[in-house]
Order: structure tokens, then sequence, then C-alpha cells
């Protein structure tokens, strides 16, 4: 049951020749999976997010997963705010 989530894991990969996604946990968060995360969020109480990234940690390491972060707590916000206007 989805409303009793309490966390979502999110992790990025690669998508290979025949067009599979892999999690690898080795790439940014896919953009496929931020609507994803909308979507849960705004029908479950989220109170973890939690970004994943096991390996391929280049120099620009620390700007990705910040930037993964900010659009996490931003969708976690919206939708927050969705379900406070929702519930009232």
């Amino acid at each position: 049951m989805l409303a009793a989530a309490a966390t979502a894991d999110n992790s990025g990969g690669i998508i290979d020749a025949e067009g599979h996604y892999h999690d690898t946990h080795s790439a940014k968060v896919h953009e496929g999976v931020w609507p994803l995360l909308a979507y849960t969020t705004k029908n479950a109480d989220i109170k973890v997010i939690i970004i994943e990234r096991d390996e391929d940690f280049d120099e620009d390491f620390n700007e990705l997963v910040l930037e993964d972060l900010a659009h996490a707590k931003s969708i976690l916000t919206t939708a927050r705010e969705y379900r406070k206007v929702a519930s009232v």
C-alpha cells in the first residue's frame, strides 16, 4: 500500500544499447525517476528520501549529488504543500 510508505530510495544508472535501464547507483538520478517521486510524495507521507550513489565518484560528484538532493527536496516540499491543502 503506497500510503504506508515512509522512505523513497532514488539512484542513477545506465541505459544499455537495447534501451533497458540498469539501476547501477553510478550516475545522477535518471530524469524518469523524478515524476515517480512526485507521485509517491503526493500520495504517501514520505519522511526520508535517500539518494544512492555507490560508484563513479568523479570530480563533480559533490555538485551532482547536491543537485539531486535539491531536486528531491523541491519535490518533497511541493508534495507536502499539496497534501496540506488537500486535507483542508
